[in-house]
């Protein structure tokens, strides 16, 4: 924009008025006018300024977004280090527990090892059923005959009095390890070998055993320690040599 003088008698003068007031003007006389310029080594580079201006924001943007990175690390170590610490109580626990299990098992290990009498103690000894008290072992034909009652169908209380004795010669062999020592056992305590000697297990010679209530009561008690053919003739076979060798274990003993 120019603005002209009208004072008479003077030559016309120019003046440039600055078209932002931030540029720095220089005077400058030439043709005799004077007139503002621009000096070009001092001028506002503006878009240097803005950006410097989008620089520091995005500078401060960065320092912003690692304070925040930062700051999760720091929520996350936190959280591992809580989780860490978790584990170390968990495993702590979980040996305090194998170690009582393990003392444990010691102290049951050391019960089953410990003598009869300490058994005996913890686990009283089955008493004969009533029905049978003095009459096992069997000494004689007349006890013989007496059981074989009790065991009959024919008595009233037959199905009391075999699971009683049932039970009776199960506790009684049940620690034992082998078939063959249950059967033996098992039959020492139904019968002396004196009676013994007076049977046969099929009755070819003698009297047959196998027809006996009492060898059914046998049988039946240790059927769970025998589950294939081959235990079955073994069962059958310690029996029959019992009987075989009963009378000359009966001589020998008198």
């Amino acid at each position: 924009m120019e603005q002209q003088n009208t004072n008479i008698g003077s030559p016309p003068i120019l003046i440039s008025i600055p078209a932002h007031k931030s540029r720095q003007m220089k005077m400058s006389t030439v043709n005799g006018c004077y007139d503002l310029v621009d000096d070009s080594n001092d001028l506002i580079n503006y878009q240097t300024i803005e950006n410097n201006i989008n620089l520091s924001a995005e500078k401060k943007q960065n320092m912003c977004c690692c304070a925040e990175i930062e700051k999760l690390k720091k929520i996350i170590k936190s959280k591992d280090e809580q989780i860490l610490t978790q584990i170390i109580i968990n495993n702590t626990n979980q040996i305090k527990v194998c170690t009582v299990l393990e003392n444990m098992d010691k102290k049951i290990n050391k019960l089953l090892e410990s003598d009869k009498r300490t058994h005996s103690i913890a686990f009283p000894l089955p008493k004969i059923p009533a029905p049978f008290i003095e009459l096992l072992p069997i000494t004689s034909i007349n006890s013989l005959e007496v059981v074989e009652q009790l065991l009959s169908v024919d008595c009233d209380n037959f199905n009391r009095n075999v699971e009683e004795l049932k039970t009776y010669l199960l506790l009684k062999t049940g620690n034992l390890q082998t078939l063959s020592s249950a059967v033996k056992s098992a039959f020492d305590i139904c019968f002396t070998r004196e009676i013994a000697s007076l049977f046969s297990f099929q009755g070819k010679t003698k009297k047959p055993f196998v027809k006996l209530s009492i060898y059914k009561v046998l049988h039946e008690t240790l059927s769970g320690r025998i589950h294939t053919t081959e235990e079955e003739k073994v069962f059958s076979n310690i029996i029959s040599n019992i009987l075989k060798h009963s009378g000359n274990h009966y001589k020998n003993k008198v």
